[in-house]
């Protein structure tokens, strides 16, 4: 049976194309309430499918907000969640999280948000993606992959693509507002993975 680490995590990523180095850390309090004022942005509510207040300061709620599992096979409580952090000492940028883990079956879902704007657009998060990928295959030995995109973040669905991610299906997803947005479901296995 697959196991979590029991050691903290941290990866090391340098950026493809401008080669500037990068970590990948757990986050602690400070950094969830740094990431949480990102969402004073409405158009994160558009492309992430869920309302936040970060006036609440509610640290477990914005956790769990991230943490929502669409995956019927991904409903556990075990998750994983990194920040994406230019330097250490810093505040961070975005976050990784793998949710849902069921490590009797090896499947896993994964979402991700590089949510500071000076940063969107610029291949961060897809160099973040693509190290946690390698580890979850790699070095924890997951076997397969879940992830969800709304079709309203264009940029993330391309961005998937580019990393090999494999459409399994369009369903919907309830917005805060209550009307209904089409959500594309993708799965991935370590063969998949363009490394």
């Amino acid at each position: 049976m697959l196991r979590l680490p029991e050691k903290e995590i941290r990866l090391n990523i340098e950026h493809p194309k401008n080669k500037q180095a990068f970590v990948q850390a757990p986050l602690h309090k400070t950094h969830i309430e740094h990431l949480m004022c990102y969402f004073e942005d409405p158009e994160l509510t558009e492309i992430m499918g869920f309302n936040f207040d970060p006036a609440s300061k509610d640290t477990y709620k914005f956790i769990e907000a991230i943490t929502i599992c669409c995956h019927p096979n991904c409903q556990t409580e075990n998750h994983l969640i990194f920040g994406e952090f230019q330097a250490p000492n810093t505040m961070p940028i975005g976050y990784q999280v793998v949710k849902g883990i069921y490590l009797e079956l090896g499947v896993a879902e994964y979402g991700n948000a590089t949510l500071d704007p000076v940063y969107r657009s610029h291949g961060y998060g897809r160099t973040a993606m693509r190290t946690i990928l390698r580890y979850l295959f790699d070095e924890l030995g997951m076997k397969k992959m879940h992830g969800t995109v709304l079709e309203s973040n264009r940029s993330q669905l391309n961005m998937i693509k580019k990393v090999g991610w494999q459409l399994d299906e369009i369903t919907s997803w309830k917005m805060p507002d209550g009307t209904l947005e089409p959500m594309h479901v993708f799965q991935m296995t370590a063969k998949d993975l363009i490394r």
